[in-house]
């Protein structure tokens, strides 16, 4: 039997800005969603009658949420966008065949990632991996987990990471 816990809690979100690179070249102008994140997470054994202490996994989820709100999303592994961090000043180049944009925003307000684009999939992708990070050793009983990073009613993606695996290259897979 597996059983399923399912947050997602009107705090678990955050506001952002980012723009989304495509195949083409094309590039989304810059814009902003206020994002809703959901986690479930699976597991087979309980402890006292528990697959984990709902407040713990609350807590590592509100603390992502609160690290990426009311900031601007750059992927610093994309090959159309340099970085750049000067006198406080956070400038990004933005080059396709398409578009080249050049900007520049406080460095405060800036958060670069570690992914290539800063598209939905990406940053369920990158959720993911920073969970997965958190609750190491937190939540014991969880097998795995799917996290859902809507950018409006309708409209998300979904990652699920399967703990039982190690490294980053197996746990991530879409939903």
């Amino acid at each position: 039997m597996t059983f399923c816990v399912s947050l997602s809690k009107q705090r678990a979100k955050f506001s952002a800005a980012h723009f989304t690179i495509f195949d083409d070249g094309s590039v989304e102008r810059l814009h902003g969603h206020n994002y809703a994140v959901g986690v479930d997470f699976y597991g087979e054994q309980l402890s006292n009658g528990l697959l984990f202490p709902f407040s713990i996994a609350k807590k590592h989820i509100q603390c992502l949420c609160d690290a990426w709100d009311e900031r601007v999303l750059i992927p610093s592994d994309s090959v159309f966008v340099q970085v750049l961090t000067e006198d406080g000043q956070t400038l990004v180049h933005l080059k396709t065949s398409k578009v080249n944009k050049r900007y520049a925003f406080p460095s405060e307000d800036v958060l670069v990632l570690p992914i290539t684009n800063t598209s939905s999939e990406e940053l369920a992708r990158h959720f993911s991996r920073l969970l997965k990070e958190k609750i190491a050793g937190d939540l014991s009983n969880v097998t795995r987990f799917d996290v859902h990073i809507s950018e409006s009613p309708g409209q998300s993606v979904g990652v699920t990471c399967d703990l039982s695996e190690s490294g980053d290259s197996a746990v991530i897979q879409s939903i």
